[in-house]
């Protein structure tokens, strides 16, 4: 009985895999039965964005994203780049995991929480001899 039904379920598949060009042919004469006006055609990527911009797991990390790069050009305009670039960057990690966490990606190790800690360490490091030298 086994063999039998992988067999046919092989010959079902093939007809499965024989049936797609089909598909494809009746995909392409219905597209070229309604073909888009130029008005769509222009249309289309300004009312996707909007559609996307209205969508709020979308928009709430990009007006977040952006506020931070905002954020990061005004550090760096305001205090050396020596101090501030390895400081985001190295916060970075630890805001990133931060948030996997929040969201249920991961859950935060052992081993994560000592490199945050170091992490945390270092830049407070780095901020202190920077003000100690100024």
């Amino acid at each position: 009985m086994w063999p039998q039904y992988v067999a046919s379920h092989r010959s079902a598949s093939k007809y499965k895999w024989a049936l797609k060009p089909t598909l494809y042919i009746g995909d392409a004469i219905v597209a070229r039965q309604l073909p888009p006006s130029l008005c769509r055609r222009i249309a289309s990527p300004f009312i996707d964005l909007t559609v996307l911009l209205l969508n709020w797991r979308f928009s709430l990390p990009f007006i977040l994203n952006q506020s931070a790069s905002m954020l990061f050009v005004m550090l760096v305009s305001r205090f050396p780049v020596t101090v501030v670039v390895p400081c985001v960057n190295a916060l970075q990690f630890v805001f990133t995991a931060g948030m996997g966490h929040l969201i249920g990606e991961r859950i935060i190790s052992r081993r994560s929480c000592i490199g945050a800690v170091v992490v945390l360490t270092g830049v407070l490091i780095m901020m202190v001899s920077d003000t100690l030298q100024l």
